[in-house]
């Protein structure tokens, strides 16, 4: 985050400013630098505008009971975005997924999962009469069943552990050619990701490139990983629609 260093001139040195006039500086937060200005006719006011909250208070409003934050899925970042990351596990785990708007509120939907291609029966049996079948983005049939996969990461911007899952044939194509480059394919785990999307609806477009791993985070990554481990962590609940990161009650 860049904050800034404010320097109010009351005087007119070198003809940087008017009195009353503002210089501004960034400078990162935790090192600040010293601004010496040297004159005859007048004296600099320097100001430092610190956060406005805490760091206390800035931590308890980044935290969230909304269980979307144990995910990344690339079609909720916005045009623009992009998204730092790396991977946990070895592999990811594939599966097929259908989305059903749900009966009593048909403006929310849920994902319904299998292991193998399902059969309209298959997809109407799982759903019930819980929820029925999304239409595809034009609205003419049923949205079909697409392959997705999912694994493990450590999210930076997050700091913390998420399940990235996505069913887009551009991101599973991207991730298989890295894979399948000598640079990396040894292990995968030794580099970073970094997703973003550019458009939207049917313009999106996503792209996902290796880089070298970010220093100074292994610590606060392998922590993070352990703990939600430890926790119970299992990816494959997501296929029976169940929490991975919670195991399941007796």
């Amino acid at each position: 985050m860049i904050q800034f260093l404010c320097v109010d001139l009351t005087f007119t040195p070198c003809g940087l400013s008017s009195p009353g006039g503002f210089f501004i500086l960034p400078y990162r937060q935790g090192s600040v630098s010293l601004l010496h200005l040297q004159s005859t006719q007048g004296i600099a006011h320097l100001a430092l505008f610190m956060a406005f909250l805490s760091d206390r208070a800035r931590e308890e409003g980044s935290k969230s009971s909304n269980s979307t934050d144990n995910y990344l899925n690339p079609s909720k970042l916005e045009d623009g975005d992009s998204v730092r990351f790396c991977l946990l596990q070895e592999n990811p785990i594939d599966f097929f997924e259908v989305w059903g708007s749900l009966t009593e509120d048909p403006t929310k939907s849920r994902p319904y999962r299998f292991e193998g291609d399902p059969t309209p029966e298959d997809i109407s049996e799982k759903m019930g009469t819980e929820a029925t079948r999304r239409l595809n983005f034009d609205g003419t049939a049923p949205d079909p069943a697409k392959l997705a996969i999912a694994i493990a990461i450590y999210n930076y911007d997050a700091g913390r552990v998420q399940v990235l899952q996505f069913s887009q044939k551009t991101l599973i194509t991207q991730l298989d050619q890295i894979a399948q480059m000598e640079d990396y394919r040894d292990d995968l785990l030794a580099f970073d990701f970094s997703l973003s999307r550019t458009g939207v609806k049917k313009d999106t477009k996503y792209s996902l490139i290796c880089v070298p791993q970010r220093k100074n985070a292994k610590k606060e990554k392998d922590e993070a990983w352990e703990q939600v481990k430890e926790g119970g962590f299992d990816i494959y609940r997501l296929i029976d629609g169940t929490d991975p990161f919670k195991q399941p009650t007796a």
